[in-house]
């Protein structure tokens, strides 16, 4: 299993605990450490809109970066048109010759009027050689139909936590292994509040469902001397079938921390706090 560090915080808030990562000095440390620890991606986004200023300070160098499109709510056509151009843009950025995989944000775009033009357009991406691999980041377990009566990717990207479990149905795991797809798995934290105490994050408590479990999984935890944190690092690194762990930090203390936590072994049984529920399990339905 191989690490991948998020991005969606760099020099931004994200998510409901407003992880961020302050400033471009922390930022390069981290890379740097990652480095030198044989942590060779990272995963971005056109969406995330990072600062270039920001971006143009780091050293990307011997990083390999998963990156993800989405079609813009207008000029559709044009996007498309253009991504060739973008793409080679955002690759000066990061100082790379090409992106180690390329995502599309949005499923439901291949179904769109717009779906076989962007299909052809990142085929030809990555037949000339600007992405090594194609892909798709998903929510729900029924995308995977839609997807795959369009195209066969080479990475799936897809939430995996001590809560929602979905994607680690057998069927799914032997469909993906038979085809050769490898799984990114992200939303281990889920949005990262499974790192906090509950009772620290006031907006949870508008979700009475989901802070009811978090709250309890807190405290099971609590009760039994686990750090949450870490049996939810210890959860993915269990499931053989995951390719790529996707993590997000604030600074280069929590990676070492990440780290030494995916060293230990332990074992618990936390599936009592499964949820099908999307109200919890689905950040979109927050």
């Amino acid at each position: 299993m191989k690490i991948v560090i998020g991005t969606a915080n760099f020099n931004q808030n994200y998510g409901l605990i407003n992880s961020k990562i302050k400033n471009f000095y922390e930022a390069n440390r981290i890379l740097n450490y990652c480095r030198k620890k044989n942590i060779k991606y990272l995963d971005t986004s056109f969406s995330y809109n990072l600062s270039k200023k920001f971006i143009n300070s780091l050293n990307f160098k011997d990083l390999n970066i998963i990156t993800k499109i989405q079609l813009p709510k207008k000029n559709k056509k044009n996007f498309i048109d253009d991504l060739e151009k973008k793409l080679i843009k955002e690759l000066k950025s990061y100082k790379a010759n090409k992106f180690y995989a390329l995502l599309l944000h949005n499923s439901k775009d291949l179904k769109s009027k717009y779906g076989n033009q962007l299909l052809k357009k990142i085929m030809y991406l990555k037949k000339i050689g600007l992405v090594n691999k194609l892909g798709v980041s998903i929510y729900e377990t029924n995308e995977l139909n839609l997807i795959f009566k369009k195209f066969t990717p080479n990475i799936i990207q897809l939430p995996i936590n001590i809560i929602d479990r979905r994607f680690l149905d057998k069927k799914i795991i032997l469909k993906l292994r038979k085809m050769k797809i490898q799984i990114q798995a992200r939303s281990i934290f889920l949005q990262g509040i499974l790192t906090k105490n509950p009772e620290t994050l006031k907006s949870l408590k508008n979700n009475k469902k989901l802070y009811e479990i978090i709250l309890n999984l807190y405290n099971w935890c609590a009760k039994k001397n686990f750090d949450l944190k870490e049996a939810c690092l210890l959860f993915v690194k269990k499931q053989k079938s995951i390719n790529f762990l996707t993590i997000g930090v604030e600074s280069l203390e929590e990676l070492k921390q990440n780290l030494s936590s995916l060293s230990k072994n332990k074992n618990f049984d936390l599936s009592r706090f499964v949820s099908k529920n999307k109200k919890i399990i689905d950040p979109r339905k927050w």
